[in-house]
């Protein structure tokens, strides 16, 4: 089976995410090929002029990573990193046929909405793994529920959960 596995950050980043979601990868490659589509780690410095596309193989495991630049709390580097990631996720789920697309709730819930909506058209099983509590998260931070845009984020989340089988979830929140 060809999987692929979509998440912002992925091994060596040290958040808990990236590991969990290596060790998924490495355990599901014993028996399947399977594809990573992250952003460059956080160890690589993003103004280097020597960048070029990193692809890593080891076996049945294969890791791409593109350049994202680091987002330090911008709302507008947040977005287009978003869209950056999404035409990747298109590109690759348009030019690779895949059984199976794992994909998380970070980066936020846009590229999971594009993952859904092309899984549901070229029939494909989408495994939506939420590790944030997004957009309800922003419930706590502030008072959103009159926004336009948590209402909006809400919709697409919505939709996404409803296409995916299964939801995976870290807690019952």
């Amino acid at each position: 089976m060809k999987i692929l596995i979509i998440h912002r950050y992925f091994k060596p980043d040290k958040t808990p995410c990236s590991y969990i979601l290596y060790d998924i990868a490495k355990f599901l490659s014993k028996k399947n090929e399977v594809h990573v589509l992250s952003s460059q780690s956080s160890y690589f410095s993003s103004k280097s002029k020597n960048y070029t596309k990193n692809i890593e193989k080891f076996k049945k495991l294969h890791i791409e990573r593109i350049l994202l630049p680091t987002e330090n709390f911008s709302v507008f580097l947040r977005v287009i990193n978003a869209i950056k990631l999404s035409l990747h996720i298109i590109k690759k789920i348009l030019l690779n046929k895949y059984q199976t697309i794992i994909v998380t709730t970070t980066p936020p819930i846009l590229c999971a909405f594009i993952v859904s909506i092309l899984t549901k058209l070229f029939k494909i099983r989408m495994i939506y793994y939420c590790m944030d509590v997004n957009p309800e998260i922003s419930l706590v931070l502030k008072d959103m529920k009159k926004n336009f845009l948590y209402k909006f984020f809400l919709i697409l989340e919505d939709v996404s959960c409803q296409i995916a089988d299964p939801v995976l979830v870290h807690s019952e929140d």
